[in-house]
């Protein structure tokens, strides 16, 4: 066990000269509680990420920073401590920026290993505004996919694991960003990433699904709705948004089949982690049918197929045990179920859900979702007294907020 007392107090030379053990202990009892990780061993992309910081100071103190901000928001360590931690941390990732700036035409050995680190550093600080509940996640986004393609990784696929854990994890922050942000993905839609068809079978270690929740070909439709979505903000019309909406309608279909006929078998003898990542990853599918079906195609928050599938996801949410590892992975599902939440009940247990999770894995961010979901109700409520069109423009503090979970 963990002493949380010397994780607070400790100095970074003891921790890189500590062992291997202590840093997975930190992310395996602190971090990963933040960060969806799911498997074990070497399936776990966030362990080895650990790893890469114990020769790594800056990702070394980001790492100490995300467990210490956890650790406060359960209530054992003072506040001091995280906002210590966390200004050591964006000190040490200052200076790493400065390096690389000024290293001018003259190219280190190793610049690519920086980038790298500071790719990963960027990535998980992205923890620490969740945890805090602020904004600033909208400007480290910019340089993160600076870095990502000066590494060459919007191009081809890295050869290490951890390279790889970077790039999906980059993936899924951009384009969860863009459908809570209502913008375009700054990856683009030929990203090799997207175009990969994971229910064939993801040789990768771990899968896009481990790291994240969400199939990979799920991933790609979603991506494909928020490219979509800005294309309609840029005044393309429905002549060609509304055949591109289909297709992918179709896509998710036949993709469902052939996955959750195969792999997701309610009555196989699956290990619980395996079952519950497989609940998490069909809740995707829901939040992905309802995106296309309101953003796309317009229909009203009270059409039959909407309520079908919201239906559908809100079984799915509540039929995940409380912290039982993958249910830290569905705050975008519980936020596209109450945009379209009408009937009281639905919102009972999206609130009821939504609350205990908040107990279970405390951010700030999170509890701001749940506040930001009475906001939705009432202005969806107010569009309905006033007669108003039920396709009007969602309310969405989320959005107006800059606010992001993940």
């Amino acid at each position: 066990m963990i002493s949380t007392t010397h994780i607070s107090t400790v100095s970074l030379p003891d921790l890189a000269r500590g062992c291997v053990s202590l840093t997975r202990g930190i992310v395996a009892r602190s971090v990963a509680l933040i960060i969806p990780a799911v498997g074990t061993g070497l399936r776990n992309g966030y362990k080895q990420v650990a790893q890469l910081a114990l020769s790594s100071p800056v990702l070394l103190d980001t790492l100490v920073s995300v467990s210490t901000t956890y650790m406060h928001l359960r209530g054992i360590v003072p506040q001091s401590s995280a906002l210590r931690r966390q200004s050591q941390a964006l000190a040490s990732l200052r200076r790493s920026i400065s390096t690389l700036s000024n290293a001018g035409d003259i190219v280190p050995p190793d610049t690519a290993c920086l980038q790298r680190d500071l790719l990963a550093t960027i990535l998980l600080q992205v923890t620490v505004e969740m945890a805090n509940g602020t904004s600033v996640i909208q400007t480290h986004l910019p340089y993160a996919i600076s870095l990502f393609k000066s590494l060459g990784y919007d191009k081809y696929r890295p050869t290490s694991s951890v390279g790889i854990v970077l790039v999906q994890r980059m993936c899924y922050i951009d384009v969860l960003s863009s459908v809570f942000w209502r913008r375009r993905p700054l990856l683009p839609l030929d990203f090799w990433l997207l175009q990969e068809e994971e229910y064939q079978v993801d040789e990768t270690t771990p899968s896009f699904q481990e790291t994240t929740g969400c199939s990979l070909w799920t991933m790609s439709i979603l991506a494909n709705v928020s490219h979509l979505v800005a294309d309609m903000e840029d005044g393309v019309g429905d002549d060609f948004i509304l055949p591109q909406a289909m297709r992918l309608e179709s896509k998710l279909t036949e993709s469902a089949k052939r996955y959750f006929d195969s792999e997701m078998d309610p009555q196989s003898n699956q290990e619980d982690s395996s079952r519950h990542l497989g609940v998490v990853c069909e809740s995707y599918y829901w939040s992905a049918v309802i995106l296309l079906q309101r953003r796309l195609c317009n229909d009203s928050r009270d059409s039959r197929r909407v309520q079908f599938c919201l239906g559908n996801l809100i079984r799915l949410l509540e039929s995940l045990p409380l912290g039982c590892g993958p249910d830290t992975q569905i705050s975008l599902p519980l936020y596209v179920a109450a945009q379209v939440a009408i009937k009281q009940e639905h919102r009972d247990r999206l609130r009821a859900k939504s609350t205990d999770l908040s107990g279970i894995y405390p951010l700030k961010t999170r509890t701001a979702l749940v506040a930001a979901f009475e906001v939705m109700w009432a202005a969806c409520d107010s569009q309905a007294i006033d007669n108003l069109a039920g396709n009007a423009r969602d309310s969405d503090p989320m959005k107006d907020n800059g606010l992001f979970i993940c």
